[in-house]
């Protein structure tokens, strides 16, 4: 008979806990964002390695989350060898950024590709994976090589100019009521 005496008790206790926690404290919490500069590139797609194409419009597309997550893209600009973005923007990481390690950046020609795998009218002319800043508020700007894969051959091709930042914000304290 003990057992389902105890039983009804510990549920009493719960329930009494639930009813006293109709306020609950949130303690103060660090949201971590990256802020990203994405300058220009140098030296890609290089119209003597690749005369045929005539149109050189070109986007980054960017994430932080190797298999998931958002990918975000800049603004499609025109540019010979080296077409300059000049756009800024945040990426939310969230209460810890211990979760990731490295920015990764592709520079994307769109047009008619001259490469016969992609028939989507999209080519990536170069990537590259940036190890994101390790301290707090410390900003960098960086020129990091791009490679490219050519005929089962990776190989360098280019610059992009980023600058970035890791920054911590600190939410007040707040109650939520439920």
């Amino acid at each position: 008979m003990d057992e389902p005496m105890s039983f009804f008790r510990n549920r009493e206790a719960i329930e009494s806990r639930r009813r006293k926690q109709k306020r609950i404290f949130i303690d103060e919490r660090a949201i971590f964002y990256l802020n990203l500069h994405i300058h220009c590139a140098v030296g890609i797609d290089n119209p003597t390695l690749y005369p045929t194409v005539s149109r050189r419009h070109y986007f980054v597309r960017f994430w932080v989350k190797p298999d998931e997550g958002e990918r975000f893209t800049t603004n499609t600009v025109e540019g010979r060898l080296d077409p300059c973005w000049n756009q800024k923007g945040m990426i939310l990481l969230g209460n810890t950024c211990d979760d990731y390690d490295f920015l990764y950046v592709e520079v994307v020609r769109e047009g008619p590709s001259v490469e016969p795998e992609t028939s989507d009218c999209y080519t990536v002319v170069g990537r590259a994976n940036v190890p994101l800043p390790m301290e707090v508020n410390a900003a960098k700007t960086e020129s990091i090589g791009l490679v490219r894969f050519k005929d089962g051959e990776v190989k360098g091709e280019g610059f992009i100019v980023l600058s970035m930042e890791l920054q911590k914000r600190t939410l007040s304290p707040r109650y939520l009521f439920g």
